[in-house]
């Protein structure tokens, strides 16, 4: 997939069914004569005002236009005539629909005047020009508008704009009810443009580096984002000055890119229907995909929750520890390095920031700055590898009960158990029952009553796995516990398979090392 197909799949990918019919239901007006009513050009620039949350002035033209409609017009229906009235939204087709109306019955109101670039209207607290130019829009966005929201509140909210035309202060009154219902509207079916801003930086990045039109995301490309957006060029940091956010992006978009690609599959297996906005590019759409459901999401708040929570399976520290890498889940396979950056560097980062705002010494800041007392990538390692063997002590634990519960029920379902490997054992419990020979289970018994008795924490007493609601926390646990284990193991693996090649581990630190300490020199530099 290169780049381009990859982007139009993820922007598309991204908005809600209901906004795209929303779109689809304005590009899809036609006239009496079978002609589109809003040219592609215009349906384009609708899409870039809504999507960009760019629409608060053209809302505020919009009731200025549905002023100069109504003046112009006659009857009950005046300004519907304006919008509805059959004709193809062109420039040209407003100015004549005005002239010839102004031929024929003149203004019904006074402050009004019609010039060869629009409509300049008098108000007693100033003067207001509406373009012809923007009219064919204008008029698009009020077929939006009245496409997501009631006709009739949106009636009721120009009627009253109406009854005191001659006052500024009701049209700005109106255009504000009007764009508060088209914040929320989208506030359901829009991701927040701060998101939509760093995924169009990131996309920006992305196609420049792109090799063959083809996206290469890795540790590298990661690194060098973050290096050339900290800092902006006149020296003021950037909106990207933590290496943490510039990752968090990079997975989600990639994560993005992934789910769309999926989406496409299914679309091209059984395509209905057509995609009028297929060659547009909105990166508003790619922060919303990191939320649909099927993506990876961390496992540790599940241990938040009931029956789970009345064991405590991990301390507080040890989730701090195990954080970063269980929210990045499989990406932090393909970004090993960036994880490592990131808890290493990343947290002396955040003690800089800290250090700035409590106003620490000068030689405080220069070491953090210098990156004096920061974590190994090695060290780091060992985090992994220790907290590998504290779950598995503790999954060993879980043992005694879950095995308690179980070695008296489906003696028939033999499966070959294997005593000091707690996590194989829970892969056996997550299938079938399991039992064993009888001094296998006795010595699996023994090992798991010894491992419960040695943990000192909630829910790990005997009078409390007794408590059914217990034993079933620590059936749901086990399951979260080997998920972790698992991801424990991949990244060990990963990081082993690093420290043989290339610069290792201890090379790698020291190559970074060098890079981030430059990079906070720039950044909080006029701190020392």
């Amino acid at each position: 997939m290169d780049a381009r197909e990859a982007t139009q799949l993820v922007l598309e990918a991204g908005k809600s069914d209901e906004l795209k019919a929303a779109f689809l239901g304005v590009a899809e007006v036609t006239t009496p004569m079978g002609e589109l009513k809003y040219p592609p050009k215009v349906c384009r620039d609708l899409a870039k005002v809504i999507a960009c949350r760019s629409y608060a002035k053209s809302v505020m033209q919009l009731c200025h236009l549905v002023n100069v409609a109504d003046a112009c017009g006659q009857g009950r229906e005046s300004y519907e005539r304006f919008f509805f009235g059959g004709q193809r939204t062109t420039s040209r087709s407003f100015r004549v629909f005005i002239h010839q109306a102004l031929a024929s019955r003149g203004w019904r109101r006074a402050g009004f005047e019609c010039a060869a670039e629009g409509v300049a209207i008098r108000y007693s607290d100033g003067v207001f020009n509406v373009a012809f130019s923007r009219m064919p829009l204008l008029t698009a966005l009020f077929e939006f508008l009245i496409g997501i929201e009631s006709y009739r509140e949106v009636d009721e909210i120009l009627g009253r704009m109406l009854s005191d035309a001659h006052d500024h202060a009701a049209v700005q009154t109106a255009a504000k009810a009007l764009s508060r219902r088209i914040y929320g509207y989208l506030s359901r079916h829009l991701p927040s443009a701060q998101n939509a801003a760093k995924f169009s930086r990131i996309l920006e990045f992305l196609e420049r580096r792109s090799r063959d039109r083809a996206f290469l995301m890795d540790d590298d490309t990661v690194l060098q984002f973050w290096t050339d957006h900290a800092v902006k060029e006149d020296g003021r940091a950037g909106d990207f000055r933590a290496f943490r956010t510039v990752l968090d992006a990079f997975v989600a978009f990639s994560r993005a890119l992934e789910l769309a690609a999926d989406q496409a599959a299914v679309r091209r297996a059984s395509a209905v229907g057509s995609d009028l906005e297929a060659s547009e590019v909105d990166p508003d759409d790619l922060s919303s995909l990191a939320d649909l459901p099927g993506q990876w999401e961390s496992p540790l708040p599940l241990l938040a929750e009931e029956p789970v929570n009345r064991i405590k399976f991990l301390t507080s520290r040890e989730k701090e520890s195990l954080r970063l890498l269980l929210e990045l889940g499989p990406m932090s396979r393909h970004l090993p390095l960036s994880l490592l950056r990131a808890e290493v560097f990343g947290r002396v980062q955040a003690r800089i920031t800290q250090a700035l705002r409590a106003k620490s010494s000068q030689r405080s800041l220069h070491d953090l700055m210098e990156c004096a007392d920061a974590e190994s990538y090695s060290s780091r390692q060992a985090v992994y590898v220790d907290l590998h063997g504290r779950i598995q002590r503790v999954m060993k634990a879980a043992l005694h009960v879950l095995l308690r519960d179980q070695r008296m029920t489906d003696t028939g379902n033999v499966s070959a158990m294997r005593p000091n490997d707690p996590i194989a054992v829970f892969e056996q419990l997550s299938e079938t029952p399991v039992s064993g020979e009888p001094e296998e289970l006795d010595q699996a018994l023994r090992d798991a009553g010894k491992a419960f008795r040695e943990l000192s924490r909630k829910g790990f007493a005997e009078r409390e796995a007794e408590d059914p609601t217990v034993v079933e926390g620590f059936r749901y646990g086990a399951g979260i516990l080997l998920t972790i284990a698992r991801e424990i193991d991949r990244i060990s693996d990963t990081l082993t398979r690093i420290d043989r090649h290339d610069l290792g581990l201890a090379g790698w630190f020291e190559r970074d090392g060098e890079i981030f300490r430059t990079q906070f020199r720039r950044l909080y530099g006029a701190a020392k």
